[in-house]
């Protein structure tokens, strides 16, 4: 066999080397779809004594129905704090309308998630649109860095919270309706964030990590 033949056999067994490591790395990806390819979405509603919970958790479901997301909404007994734990391992958007602090939240009852279990239980760094719709919890960036966001990481996700209270009122549930209504137009998150607060008239909001984004 001369020279140029087995150098050209070389290169082929080569090539297909690489191209069955990257089929049998696609082949995992795809057997780990939440760390791979994270399209999930949790919603959480307090509604043993929030009035609201229910309504705004349904437009942030259908906001991500809209945007293809799959998803699943936990509302009354079934928003426990265990639960949150165990879902926060995947997915890429979260949701939570209940009572808080700037150093974490409540589930149904008086069960406590703080930043700092967050930051235990999550897995990976995907979370792209993460809003607790509670009091405090905008007051500094402890909550976005639990969801390992934070303003300088180039990346396209954002953390939203409320800097002091927030308030169980259609004033509130209404931004929060405007705003997952403009998101699943794929307007951009600062777009969607300053519309909700102009319709509104509620501006004690905060945001982040990036909002120049949309889905």
């Amino acid at each position: 066999m001369d020279v140029s033949t087995r150098n050209g056999i070389d290169s082929f067994l080569k090539i297909r080397n690489v191209s069955a490591l990257a089929m049998s790395i696609m082949l995992f990806l795809l057997l780990l779809p939440g760390v791979a390819f994270a399209t999930y979405a949790y919603d959480y509603g307090r509604t043993s004594d929030l009035s609201y919970a229910d309504d705004c958790v349904g437009y942030a479901n259908s906001c991500w129905s809209t945007l293809g997301h799959n998803y699943s909404s936990y509302l009354g007994s079934n928003y426990t704090r265990s639960r949150v734990l165990t879902n926060l391992q995947y997915g890429d958007a979260f949701y939570a309308d209940t009572h808080g602090s700037s150093s974490g939240f409540l589930d149904n009852g008086s069960g406590f998630i703080s930043f700092s279990d967050v930051s235990t239980n999550r897995y990976g760094n995907w979370y792209k649109l993460v809003f607790v719709d509670a009091c405090d919890t905008g007051d500094n960036n402890s909550g976005a860095s639990s969801f390992g966001i934070t303003d300088s990481d180039g990346q396209s996700h954002t953390y939203v919270g409320w800097s002091g209270y927030s308030y169980d009122n259609i004033t509130y549930a209404g931004f929060t309706m405007r705003f997952f209504d403009k998101v699943k137009t794929h307007n951009s998150i600062a777009y969607s964030l300053w519309y909700a607060g102009y319709a509104s008239g509620i501006y004690n909001y905060r945001s982040y990590g990036n909002t120049n984004w949309s889905y």
